[in-house]
């Protein structure tokens, strides 16, 4: 008796102190085949989901979160237990699901990704998993026959939402994605001069000029051979071989990399913190050295605090990704096979474009990412200088680049993601919309409504975002209800597969 008190007693404790929800989250897998094309290609694999069913209801929408490679970053299930979409399937008794890309995390078709094992790991194969998993949820859920279903994601993720959408819009009712690319091409030099402009905007010019003069500074070293005090400040693991062009172009295309990507991540005052170590406005009493030892606070000593020393010799960051076997260190987080679909079908490389309105030097151009991917996957085919081309040309003919003939999806870009020019920028049409939102970065909003500390334009969005995903519900409501597939059907055939 007193047993059954304190049980009670404590569960209320935990309802008063704890989360709110109860969430319902478990962790399945779908058996999928190998290749949805072939069907001679009797070979399948288990494909990882998460599902929430805490706030569904018979007939309440599905909500599928298409995840690439994020469950090393920690944020794998993290948009279906909390955040805007969240919100939604609780305002309408939706299903929530997310679920994991072929390749990535548990979802290993294969027994390694060589290059010959790589040959299922593209969009078409991707797009076919999701067709798949639709009218399996449909099928095994009581209630769910009928259901709406909604996709969303993040970067490539929210791409795959809106091409499933136009691939299978007898499957899918709505679509919207989150700073996500969908112009596949092979280079991108506008991704350096966005962020620079970014910079400037935010940290000022003289962050921005502290900045150009840094890079100035390497090139002139990397020209003379000079370059002791480099391998001290920058802390590089090895002394510098300047006449191995392809070392000089990884340390120009490290730093701008790393870069970019925190402009792509980095809240609005961030950015001029960052520049006030850069410039030294924050140690006016020890100021740097000269802009080089400036841009080294910031880079070495603040973002790469942790990191014992700057390996930035090429052929061993080009031996990390030809590592195939699962659990390596370039396939355990997906960098394997990010750079795989970069190379076969997504592009986006952001090249130097001979430096031009950017600081971040002129060494890597297509040549230098050519040679990456040849290097990488074993194929000498990368280096001929049409190959890429079309491969990832092929991309926009099957889903139509920047103007893709599509309705009931949403595009949502930060004004500061660096990669937001890769993706359409103004509405589509009446039911295709876009909204750029001011001084923000990658999706940042994806996580629930906060008036103290969302942005009024951020929080403005998020608005609209949750308008336009319950207007493609009632919009598919309003069409005639179809009966999804059966389970053991596979997706229509077309050619193409890769």
């Amino acid at each position: 008796m007193w047993k059954v008190i304190f049980l009670i007693f404590f569960a209320n404790i935990a309802s008063l102190y704890g989360d709110q929800h109860s969430h319902d989250i478990r962790t399945r897998f779908i058996n999928q085949p190998l290749d949805h094309f072939n069907p001679f290609n009797r070979r399948n694999f288990d494909q990882r989901y998460i599902q929430n069913t805490e706030f569904f209801h018979d007939g309440g929408p599905i909500y599928i979160y298409l995840t690439v490679g994020e469950e090393y970053f920690g944020v794998y299930d993290t948009f279906i237990k909390s955040g805007l979409v969240y919100e939604i399937a609780e305002e309408t008794n939706g299903l929530l699901f997310a679920l994991e890309h072929r390749y990535f995390g548990l979802s290993r078709p294969t027994e390694d990704t060589t290059f010959d094992n790589l040959q299922w790991l593209n969009i078409h194969q991707a797009l076919a998993d999701i067709a798949r998993f639709i009218a399996f949820v449909k099928e095994n859920t009581y209630g769910a026959e009928n259901s709406r279903v909604i996709l969303w994601g993040r970067g490539y993720g929210g791409s795959l939402a809106i091409w499933s959408r136009l691939k299978y819009p007898n499957l899918v009712d709505g679509a919207w994605g989150s700073s996500s690319p969908l112009n596949a091409v092979l280079e991108h030099s506008q991704t350096l001069v966005n962020a620079f402009t970014t910079i400037n905007n935010i940290g000022g010019p003289e962050c921005g000029s502290t900045i150009q003069e840094a890079f100035q500074i390497l090139d002139e070293a990397f020209m003379t051979g000079n370059t002791s005090f480099i391998v001290e400040r920058l802390r590089l693991c090895e002394e510098l071989d300047s006449s191995n062009i392809y070392d000089l172009a990884r340390i120009d295309y490290s730093i701008a990399t790393d870069s970019y990507r925190f402009i792509q991540n980095a809240r609005y005052p961030e950015i001029d913190e960052k520049c006030r170590i850069i410039t030294g406005a924050d140690t006016p009493d020890n100021p740097p050295i000269d802009a080089l030892d400036g841009f080294a606070r910031w880079y070495i000593d603040d973002l790469n605090r942790h990191r014992d020393c700057f390996d930035y010799r090429n052929d061993v960051v080009v031996a990390m990704y030809s590592d195939p076997e699962w659990d390596s260190v370039s396939t355990i987080d997906g960098r394997r096979q990010k750079l795989w679909l970069q190379c076969t079908q997504l592009g986006g490389f952001p090249i130097t474009n001979e430096g031009t309105e950017h600081p971040y030097g002129r060494r890597f151009e297509i040549r230098f990412f050519r040679r990456w991917c040849a290097d990488a996957f074993a194929n000498e085919n990368f280096i001929d200088r049409w190959f890429m081309d079309d491969l990832i040309g092929q991309t926009n003919q099957h889903f139509g680049g920047l103007n893709p003939k599509i309705y009931r999806i949403l595009l949502t870009h930060g004004e500061m993601d660096p990669l937001r020019t890769l993706s359409a920028l103004t509405d589509l049409n009446s039911q295709a919309k876009v909204h750029v939102i001011n001084m923000e970065s990658f999706s940042r909003d994806m996580g629930s409504p906060s008036e103290v500390q969302d942005y009024p334009h951020l929080l403005e969005v998020k608005g609209i975002i949750r308008d336009e995903i319950l207007g493609f519900i009632r919009a598919a409501d309003e069409d005639q209800p179809t009966t999804p597939p059966p389970n053991e059907t596979p997706p229509p055939i077309e050619p193409g597969s890769y």
